[in-house]
């Protein structure tokens, strides 16, 4: 029998926590979501790691109270927000703590679609940011065709012509 009734126990906010998917687990310090160096959508986390965690990756510490924090830039694709109640906030990460995805993990979700997703963003970025390099070269020219040509087409020409009249026979003046 319980000790007490759900109506006689009140619940607080309590440190958030997140698995791995080997099972370690390490409490969430902060988390935000931030964009990575190759501009994917990443959760930016600080984790205090449980013992276990720290044994089985020999995570050491650099600060000289000796407290464990590491920071993680984890793909927003491979963490799932488990529970969002505030007194049991728990995260659940596809990946170990390196990074690699376990067989367990392959067995129970569908992995090869959320790699799929992380590619698919990644073609949209280069993309748009080949888009964004036409749309300037567009707005060039509308605005200062003259400028554009000096500068884009005329250096072009200036090594083509050279090599065309090296290629070409020598016309003489009988012709």
């Amino acid at each position: 029998m319980p000790d007490k009734r759900p109506d006689e126990i009140t619940t607080y906010a309590k440190d958030a926590f997140i698995k791995y998917g080997d099972g370690y687990a390490a409490q969430i310090v902060s988390m935000k979501p931030a964009k990575d160096n190759d501009n994917n959508d990443v959760w930016d986390i600080v984790i205090r790691p449980s013992d276990e965690l720290i044994k089985a990756y020999d995570i050491r510490s650099d600060r000289e109270d000796g407290v464990v924090l590491v920071r993680q830039e984890l793909p927003f694709e491979f963490v799932v927000h488990l529970n969002p109640d505030p007194s049991w906030n728990w995260w659940f990460y596809l990946k170990t703590y390196k990074g690699e995805i376990t067989p367990a993990i392959r067995k129970l979700f569908k992995i090869e679609l959320l790699e799929e997703i992380a590619e698919l963003k990644k073609e949209k970025e280069i993309l748009r940011q080949g888009k964004e390099v036409a749309e300037e070269i567009a707005r060039l020219m509308e605005a200062n065709l003259p400028t554009y040509i000096k500068r884009n087409i005329i250096p072009i020409l200036d090594q083509v012509v050279p090599l065309a009249e090296k290629l070409m026979p020598n016309k003489t003046k009988n012709d």
